[in-house]
């Protein structure tokens, strides 16, 4: 099992550019019981949650 809360990576209309190179999104899911995040953890172009190569340098570039 994978002891983490995964992401679904999009939900309505809201899709997560970053999800194929996230961990929470990419990880093979336990099929008898898996934690997912209810809403999105992506806001305003970042995510706080986001377990992937090159996080740091995903987030410097997304400033404002």
């Amino acid at each position: 099992m994978t002891d983490i809360t995964k992401c679904w990576g999009e939900k309505e209309e809201i899709n997560c550019p970053y999800k194929e190179n996230c961990y929470r999104f990419t990880a093979k899911s336990d099929k008898y019981g898996q934690s997912y995040f209810i809403d999105l953890p992506l806001k305003d172009g970042k995510c706080d949650h986001y377990w992937g190569k090159d996080g740091e340098k995903i987030w410097s570039t997304k400033q404002t």
